[in-house]
């Protein structure tokens, strides 16, 4: 069943790219959420120390609190045009415990991350309908912007948030063409689970553990998390060339 539904998506896709939009300016995306917080490095290994004495055993130090990363998910978005990808809004859902606002110093560093992130606040840190609404709108007048004529095909999973009537009803309002990916098989069909998603979040836990290693007391400072976090997705998605991900699925098996 699996693989029969694969190939409906894939005749679906190339259908909607051949017969529909094949004389039109468009422009094929993909988006996905995945948390951002959850990534942390293990802190396995081995380091080598002078001698102590005694049996006191040594632990990882223990990081200053960060409230403004405790649960955080990245509404990611990658597509098939490489002049348009640094321009496309990358969205970072950040919750800010107890739901107050934000501290001066956190708005400055989120702001320091620089274009093209978004940070939306009042969120619990999750995509809702709500949410997907707000984050489609966002993606038409950024596109509109680029191309005000290119007919968008959005490729996406079959959550729950991208499903129901108000977000179904807003997206046909807004002329964006959905292919869903069938569930259980976004590890084959969804460009950025295969090829994004699982880069990041290594490249991330490596840069955390390079900030420990440079840090005299192996911590992690407040706000730190979130800049390594942009700095890695700038360099492995946002000044990517995704096309190539795109073409194979246009082409079908």
């Amino acid at each position: 069943m699996s693989a029969h539904q694969a190939q409906i998506f894939l005749r679906w896709l190339q259908y909607i790219i051949h017969f529909v939009v094949f004389d039109r300016d468009h422009v094929i995306l993909n988006a996905d959420e995945t948390a951002l917080a959850s990534v942390r490095h293990s802190g396995r290994g081995m380091a080598a120390t002078s001698t102590r004495c005694g049996t006191a055993t040594r632990s990882k130090p223990r990081d200053p609190v960060d409230r403004a990363f405790t649960h955080t998910t990245y509404l990611a978005l990658v597509c098939d045009c490489a002049a348009l990808q640094p321009l496309l809004p990358q969205v970072i859902l950040a919750k800010y415990t107890q739901n107050v606002s934000l501290p001066a110093t956190l708005q400055a560093l989120y702001r320091s991350c620089g274009f093209p992130f978004e940070f939306w606040n009042g969120s619990a840190g999750r995509v809702t309908s709500a949410i997907f609404r707000k984050w489609a709108t966002r993606v038409r007048q950024a596109i509109g912007s680029f191309n005000p004529g290119a007919w968008i095909v959005l490729i996406l999973d079959c959550a729950t948030s991208h499903l129901d009537r108000a977000s179904i009803g807003h997206l046909r309002r807004l002329g964006i063409l959905v292919v869903i990916v069938p569930a259980k098989m976004t590890w084959l069909l969804q460009i950025l689970d295969v090829y994004a998603f699982g880069k990041i979040k290594r490249e991330l836990r490596q840069a955390e553990a390079r900030a420990r290693i440079s840090s005299p007391t192996g911590q992690i400072t407040p706000g730190t998390l979130m800049k390594l976090a942009t700095t890695v997705i700038r360099r492995e998605l946002i000044n990517c060339d995704w096309s190539r991900f795109f073409g194979r699925l246009g082409a079908g098996d």
